[in-house]
């Protein structure tokens, strides 16, 4: 199964918040950030487990996410830069958090009234326009139109800049931490509070990013998301995406197993043919390459493989990097083999039988960028 653009959208998302969010992971490297993504997940499923009654799953979110009660639940979840994004985003740009909450409560109890699901794009809508609401005019219409600007630029923008407006918007908490409890006298060189000062379009669609998220992992995590597998599998709850998983089955996915797979991909696109000359059966198991065990060593061999296995690649290694399902692919196959860093050899999972089953998860993600 290939990942669909809500998906993508989702992942992207969930860096988003983590980088924002969240401590910097001990160490370095793909496994600490994808452990540490992971407690972000498992930190709100945490508390949706210890305050859902599954006799009443409608009133125990709608009380959950009741304002006073999400906002003092967020560092228990794992979120403890908060309270400085909240003190910097008031005082700069005067943003009511507490009104853009009391928006989204608003909302998503009128969408799950009546046990009713909802769609992450009717929940980001909600977050975009509960922070709309709820952010203070600027001082001049020259001002405004940048802010609209930013924004529009944000949406449409690739994942590798929305992360670097999102280490900027860190940096300038941090800064903010530091002038708020004057830990030091020294400015930072790259003085993030003016670029903070300048940019309200890019932080407040930072903002309804995180808002969004927080309330779709919640209500994802209650069973109230449509199409929500991606999320439960994510989440650690059992899902189509799981091998071995049956549809109203108690308990947790068999995982792979030397019978089970998942579906092969479907790949739409039509941009990149499939070179003539590729030719590779399943591998046997377990499949085993020869190269370093790091993250730049696996990025490598599979560009190299999406070469191999369709033409029209050749100069497009930056555009097939910045793919967050690229990225998903890596990520996924250096957590299979976070046991053994520093070897010379890399062992391939079980879901992936051939180099084009694993191209194939993001060469129409890569096709839809180079359009």
């Amino acid at each position: 199964m290939s990942l669909s653009n809500s998906e993508i959208s989702f992942l992207v998302d969930t860096m988003i918040v983590e980088t924002i969010l969240c401590d910097p992971p001990q160490g370095s490297g793909l496994y600490k950030r994808a452990s540490a993504v992971g407690d972000l997940l498992g930190g709100v499923k945490g508390y949706v487990d210890k305050h859902i009654n599954p006799n009443d799953k409608v009133a125990s979110v709608i009380n959950m996410l009741a304002p006073a009660v999400i906002t003092g639940a967020l560092g228990a979840m794992g979120f403890g830069w908060w309270r400085f994004l909240v003190g910097l985003a008031i005082s700069v740009f005067h943003i009511n958090v507490g009104g853009i909450f009391e928006h989204m409560y608003e909302a998503v109890k009128n969408m799950i009234t009546g046990g009713k699901q909802v769609t992450a794009q009717e929940v980001d809508a909600a977050a975009q326009q509960a922070v709309q609401n709820n952010t203070g005019t600027v001082s001049s219409h020259e001002e405004a139109a940048k802010a609209q600007e930013d924004a529009k630029n944000f949406k449409a923008a690739s994942t590798n800049y929305k992360l670097r407006q999102a280490r900027m918007l860190k940096l300038a908490m941090i800064e903010y931490e530091y002038q708020t409890f004057a830990l030091t006298k020294e400015a930072f060189s790259l003085n993030p509070l003016e670029w903070f000062r300048k940019s309200q379009g890019t932080t407040t669609s930072l903002l309804s990013t995180i808002v969004g998220w927080i309330f779709k992992v919640v209500l994802g995590s209650a069973g109230f998301m449509i199409g929500a597998d991606f999320l439960n599998h994510l989440v650690g709850r059992p899902s189509a995406l799981d091998p071995g998983y049956q549809e109203g089955q108690p308990g947790t996915a068999t995982g792979p197993s030397e019978s089970a797979a998942p579906a092969a991909p479907t790949v739409s696109q039509t941009k990149f043919p499939l070179n003539p000359s590729y030719r590779e059966g399943a591998h046997p198991q377990p499949w085993v390459e020869s190269i370093p065990n790091n993250e730049g060593s696996i990025s490598n061999l599979l560009m190299g493989w999406a070469k191999e296995v369709y033409n029209g690649l050749n100069g497009r290694e930056a555009l097939i990097t910045s793919s967050p399902a690229f990225q998903a692919v890596v990520d996924k196959i250096a957590w299979s083999n976070h046991a053994h860093g520093g070897d010379n050899m890399v062992f391939i999972p079980k879901m992936f039988s051939n180099k084009k089953s694993i191209v194939d998860y993001f060469i129409d993600d890569v096709a839809q960028k180079a359009q």
